[in-house]
Order: C-alpha cells, then sequence, then structure tokens
C-alpha cells in the first residue's frame, strides 16, 4: 500500500490529544468523508412539486485505518493509541475532529471493524464508521493587531494621518464613516480575505487593559461597552453568538448585554476583502472560520 504524500490526515480528540493517521504506521482511506448530500424538502404547487429549501442531517462516513508495524508490539501500541482518543470523545459527549491538512470537521467514531490481525504479524485493518452532526469542513484564517505595523507582514498596513469623517451628501465628500472621532494618526487598520462566495462565522479575542473597545471588519461592528480589565479578555463568538469577558483568574461574566444595540454584532464576515478598522489603543486576534461542504481544493 503506497503512502499519500500530498496531504495530511489527523483525528483529534476534544482534549486536544492526536494521532497523525498518514504516518507510519497508520495509513487510511480519507475519500469517503470528502462526499455530502444536502437534504431537500418540497411543497406542492399546481404544476407539481417544488424545493422549499436544502437541510443537512445527521451523516456517517465508512473510513478503513491500516495499521502496518514492524511488529506486533509496535501494532498494539498504535491501536492502543487511536482507541484511547476514539473512546474519550463517546464518553465525554463532545466531538472530535478529523483534519484534512487545515481544514477539520467535527464528529465521533461510533464502530470499529478489526481484521487481518490474528496472523500474528503487525498488521491490522480497522474498518470505521465517523459519524457527522452536519457534512461540513472548517478552515480557521487568522489576523492579529500585533503586527498591524509590520509591513513585511503581508496583507497588514498601517494606516497614518486620517481623520474621522461622515458621508456628507450636500458635499459629496467621500471616505470612511467611523463612530468614534480618531482624529490624526489613530486610525490603525489591517484586512482580512474571506475567499468564500458566503459569509464567515468568526471568534475575535480583546485583550485588556480597554474600556468600551470597538473596532470594525468590514461591514461587521464589534462594539462592547464594558471594562476589560489587564490580564482578562473579551470573546466575541458568533458561532454560537455568545460575548463572554474571560478574567485573569479564571472567572467569566457574560456580556451579551453590554453590546451595542445599534449594530449586531454577529454580522457574518462578508466574502472579498475587509478592512479591520480600530483606534489602535488595545490588541486583539481574529479568527475567520470558513465552511463549506468539502475542503476548497485550491489552497494559496
Amino acid at each position: 500500500m503506497a503512502q499519500y504524500k500530498d496531504y495530511t490526515v489527523i483525528y483529534e480528540n476534544n482534549r486536544g490529544n492526536r494521532v497523525v493517521l498518514t504516518e507510519h504506521p497508520y495509513y487510511i482511506n480519507i475519500e469517503p468523508l470528502l462526499d455530502y448530500s444536502w437534504a431537500y424538502t418540497t411543497r406542492d404547487r399546481r404544476r407539481g412539486s417544488r424545493i422549499a429549501g436544502f437541510n443537512k442531517g445527521v451523516a456517517s462516513a465508512n473510513l478503513t485505518i491500516h495499521v502496518l508495524a514492524e511488529t506486533v508490539a509496535e501494532r498494539n501500541s498504535a491501536i492502543d493509541a487511536l482507541n484511547n482518543a476514539i473512546e474519550t470523545d463517546i464518553y465525554d459527549g463532545k466531538p472530535g475532529k478529523i483534519w484534512f491538512n487545515d481544514w477539520f470537521t467535527y464528529g465521533y467514531i461510533i464502530s470499529a471493524k478489526n481484521s487481518k490481525w490474528q496472523y500474528g504479524v503487525g498488521a491490522v485493518r480497522k474498518e470505521v464508521s465517523f459519524v457527522r452532526e452536519e457534512e461540513t469542513w472548517f478552515h480557521v484564517i487568522k489576523r492579529s493587531s500585533y503586527y498591524y505595523n509590520d509591513e513585511s507582514e503581508s496583507g497588514y498596513e498601517y494606516i497614518s494621518g486620517l481623520k474621522d469623517y461622515e458621508l456628507d451628501e450636500d458635499t459629496g465628500l467621500e471616505g470612511y464613516d467611523y463612530l468614534f472621532d480618531y482624529g490624526e494618526d489613530k486610525i490603525s487598520a489591517v484586512s482580512i480575505v474571506n475567499p468564500n462566495p458566503l459569509g464567515c462565522n468568526f471568534i475575535i479575542d480583546i485583550s485588556g487593559p480597554v474600556n468600551n473597545p470597538n473596532l470594525r471588519i468590514g461591514d461587521t461592528y464589534i462594539i462592547v461597552n464594558v471594562e476589560v480589565p489587564d490580564g482578562a479578555f473579551l470573546r466575541i463568538d458568533s458561532t454560537d453568538k455568545t460575548i463572554i469577558l474571560h478574567y485573569a483568574d479564571n472567572t467569566a461574566l457574560n456580556a451579551f448585554g453590554a453590546r451595542d444595540p445599534d449594530y449586531y454584532i454577529f454580522k457574518l464576515i462578508d466574502s472579498g476583502e475587509n478592512a479591520i478598522i480600530w483606534d489602535g489603543s488595545f490588541v486583539w486576534d481574529l479568527q475567520m472560520i470558513e465552511e463549506r461542504s468539502e475542503p476548497r481544493w485550491l489552497m494559496e
């Protein structure tokens, strides 16, 4: 059996323990996991039925994992390591991940059939069923404010000498329309590109100290009227619609009610290039979460 050279497959359980399934002694056939199917509902019309909508339900994929070791002892150790990772997710009731290069999908391995092991050699064939609540692959694109003034970092740019002004219909003045008066040399900007044709979810961590942090990602406004002390961070997560202030002592505060009600803080990041604008007085880390039915085949 030939080893694949152009991609890496990893099983990672919910506790972060990893098993690389494309490195000796593991070999995996990942192809079934790249298949997907949309379910659909219909409605009747006078001229026949029409599709009313689409959704994805629970789905499973049958994967074959070969363990080809030099000795029986090495084989047994490899199988135990994989089983330990798998069983942890079942008993914790939390899904693990299968990584395909930089893409991952959530699910559980719920069954296994072992064969070709009884001949006293360092081999076993393990056929497993991987169940997902949704046939979706995820890819995280990261940006950070730490490098906003580093011109060597591709995609980052420091913008100086900009004043805050609004669009004026009478004068025809065009420019950025900021929520706050930043003044001269107080606007910082980077950009992030969403390669998806649809909007992306995001998670952003804003580190203290900062009072009432605000920033803009394209047309998504992040404005929370709360004090973030030194050593704490504020996490805004559009995937589960939460705003949590995490303190240095590991306590947490639900800050959902402190969001600015005039803007939908969980608006997805638009497709294409999005400028990230803030006043430069605080630092942040952004994860933009790309979602697709199968991983992108062409990665830059």
